[in-house]
């Protein structure tokens, strides 16, 4: 199991002791030296217990959204399910802003452990997805990086090796690593040995996953460990790992949360030279309007659906049956081969307002949009 962090307690933020100061110290050699990729931060994420349902429809819902689903509801479910199902986050723009998402966003327990971890007093949070894994979805062969490990450029730019990456559970969740896969040396050592065995490999690749049917030199496959993640926790990792994912057994109730990571708050120029936008002028569109940034915190850009639906039109095609014809998420465009598909396309939210955005606490008494300023900042216009 990985190291746990408990949230300190709010009198923590007012005054810390000399002892606490040594401890948050030491957490960020520890980090520094990268001998410690990966932990938890345990603590409810509801602050009050929520009143019991009063309807039967109400009683239905908390079962279907806290317990297993029984075989009718999750294949209803699945029938109506977003896009991006396998993966269990999809990228519609109702998903990035939610309030939910910002209280979590926003919780100063959270942030006062990633500026400890991080080593930085000025955190930006990533605008991400959130979860919704159905039982049954998922691949147990998807261990990727978020990252082209065989280019050196790539390896070495501080840009995407600052900061952390992790998600929070609302339920009970699993995350999939390979242990000790971030560090310079076995990065290196990764490129040596696998470079031959993955030949198509572009330098401008943003992603790489391994084939299960190639050689696995370092036996990375059987390397992997499966971590639970209780209702209720984050747990966030260093962005260089190898990580994961698992079907989620059929028993389990449906996997809920978000993903959210912190890095250093300023604008990173790789970020402009992929899409040609300032990082922060790209954060305010989205929050702003609802909508999604256009890359990934690894750089990659944000897909509305699955690209591979572009090769596999039939896929696709399930979806649009769905549809109406007069749906305003149905449009068509040209193919290189002149011929005109149907596609989608996401549905701008209707009287979208920002969530509001609150203080905190003492220690970070105001916020930038998407930007936590430990004890000075201001909400921008």
């Amino acid at each position: 199991m990985p190291p746990v962090l408990r949230s300190p307690r709010p009198d923590a933020h007012a005054a810390r002791t000399l002892q606490q100061r040594r401890r948050a110290r030491a957490r960020r050699r520890q980090v520094a030296g990268r001998s410690c990729p990966l932990f938890c931060a345990r603590r409810a994420l509801t602050r009050t217990p929520p009143a019991p349902c009063s309807s039967a429809d109400g009683r239905e819902f908390a079962a279907a959204v806290v317990g297993p689903l029984s075989v009718a509801r999750r294949r209803q479910f699945e029938a109506g399910w977003p896009l991006h199902r396998g993966f269990g986050a999809c990228c519609d723009p109702a998903v990035f802003h939610l309030e939910g998402v910002w209280s979590v966003r926003q919780d100063p327990h959270l942030y006062a452990i990633a500026s400890a971890v991080c080593g930085e007093k000025h955190l930006w949070n990533t605008i991400d997805r959130s979860i919704q894994k159905l039982p049954g979805q998922g691949d147990d062969a998807f261990l990727h990086f978020d990252f082209n490990p065989f280019s050196a450029d790539q390896r070495q730019d501080s840009d995407a090796t600052s900061g952390l990456r992790g998600k929070v559970c609302y339920t009970p969740s699993r995350f999939v690593c390979v242990p000790g896969t971030h560090s310079p040396a076995f990065l290196q050592d990764f490129a040596g040995k696998y470079a031959q065995h993955y030949p198509n490999v572009k330098p401008s690749d943003k992603k790489f996953g391994l084939a299960q049917e190639r050689p696995d030199p370092l036996n990375l496959v059987a390397r992997k460990r499966c971590l639970p993640v209780p209702s209720g926790c984050a747990i966030f990792w260093h962005p260089r790992l190898l990580h994961g994912q698992m079907k989620t057994p059929l028993n389990d109730p449906v996997e809920y949360g978000a993903y959210i990571g912190f890095f250093p708050a300023k604008p990173r120029p790789r970020y402009k030279a992929v899409s040609g936008i300032d990082e922060l002028e790209d954060r305010l569109r989205s929050y702003s309007e609802g909508k999604a940034p256009v890359l990934w915190p690894s750089f990659d850009k944000v897909q509305f659906y699955p690209k591979k639906f572009d090769n596999f039109p039939h896929l696709m095609k399930a979806y649009i049956k769905k549809l109406p014809a007069d749906h305003p998420m149905l449009a068509t465009r040209v193919s290189p081969k002149g011929v005109t598909v149907t596609y989608l396309q996401p549905l701008a939210l209707a009287n979208y307002q920002p969530p509001a955005l609150t203080p905190l606490g003492e220690e970070s008494n105001g916020m930038c949009v998407c930007v936590y300023r430990g004890g000075e900042g201001a909400r921008a216009q």
